[in-house]
Order: C-alpha cells, then sequence, then structure tokens
C-alpha cells in the first residue's frame, strides 16, 4: 500500500515540476517503467489474479506514457515548418502516423479492460465454488437424520445433563438413528 502512494504521489505530484515538458513524460515513463518492474517483481498481492491485474495495467500505464510521448513527438514533427526542412529519410524515420498511435493506445486499454473482464469471471467463479463450499460443509456439520436428511431438532437440556450421540464408525460424521 505504501508503495502505491508513492507510486501515485510521484507520478502525479512531482510531475508537476515538469509541467507541460518532454521531461514529464519522459521522467513519467521511467518511473511507471520502474515501478511495473518492482510490482511484477514483489507480486505483492494474495491473490495471483491480483498480481496479474495490477501488472497488466501498470504496462498498460507504460504503453500510455509511450504513446503519450510519441503523440508530442509528432505534433511536433507534423508541423509544416519542420517537415520541410527534412529531408526524405528523416520524414521516415521521424514522422509518426497518428491515426496508428491512436490505434496501438486503443488496442491497449480494450486489452486492459478484456484483461480486467477475464480476471473478474474467473473471481467470481472461484467466489461462487468458495461459497458453495462453505454452505456444503456448514450443512454436513449438522445433526441429521439418515431416513429423510432433515435436521435433528435437539432439545434443550437442564443444568448439567447432557445428550450421548452414538456412531456406528468413528471415522463416519455422526447420525442420529431416531
Amino acid at each position: 500500500e505504501l508503495v502505491e502512494m508513492l507510486r501515485r504521489f510521484v507520478l502525479v505530484g512531482l510531475m508537476v515540476l515538469y509541467q507541460d515538458t518532454m521531461m514529464q513524460l519522459v521522467l513519467g515513463t521511467l518511473l511507471a517503467a520502474a515501478f511495473s518492474l518492482f510490482q511484477v517483481q514483489a507480486s505483492p498481492y494474495i491473490n495471483m489474479s491480483d498480481d496479474l491485474l495490477a501488472s497488466s495495467l501498470s504496462f498498460c500505464m507504460v504503453v500510455a506514457f509511450l504513446c503519450s510521448y510519441a503523440f508530442k513527438d509528432a505534433a511536433l514533427t507534423g508541423l509544416e515548418a519542420i517537415q520541410d526542412k527534412m529531408s526524405i529519410e528523416q520524414k521516415d524515420l521521424y514522422v509518426l502516423d497518428q491515426d496508428t498511435l491512436t490505434l496501438i493506445m486503443m488496442c491497449v486499454m480494450i486489452a486492459a479492460l478484456l484483461i480486467s473482464a477475464v480476471i473478474f469471471v474467473f473471481q467470481f467463479a472461484a467466489e461462487v465454488a468458495r461459497a458453495k463450499r462453505d454452505a456444503r460443509a456448514n450443512r454436513a456439520r449438522r445433526l441429521r437424520y439418515v431416513r429423510n436428511g432433515q435436521e435433528v431438532d435437539v432439545p434443550s437440556t437442564k443444568a448439567g445433563e447432557f445428550h450421548l450421540l452414538y456412531a456406528a464408525k468413528v471415522q463416519a460424521p455422526i447420525q442420529c438413528l431416531c
């Protein structure tokens, strides 16, 4: 939790010092990549699915920073005054297609949503299975009639009295043969 708060503070709070500069994007990308690497190595969550979700979303954040850097670069190299001074080779190397960047960004975000949905479905299924298992275990701990499986309503006892139950097999669950 502390590392997550530190990540938020650094990426939101400290990056204000370099607001609207390329340095903000470069530092943000490096820090997001470092935190992502730390998160993958540390696996801080109990459930593996939570680790997978956090790692995939950290990766998406790194891609978002990279695409932001590329968009900013494309805004600069897309200017006609800049392109007029570039050679054909430089245009091929440095001018970026913003539609492709948009497509990459959208694909990464859709992939993050799909990963989140798949993890949600698996976690929901695991929770339903756990609830069924707990309900079955709770039912199994009750004293039941052999004939119909209904719970035995054990009458209350007076102070100092108790009920004695006999089980035919020690390993079998205790059942009332009433």
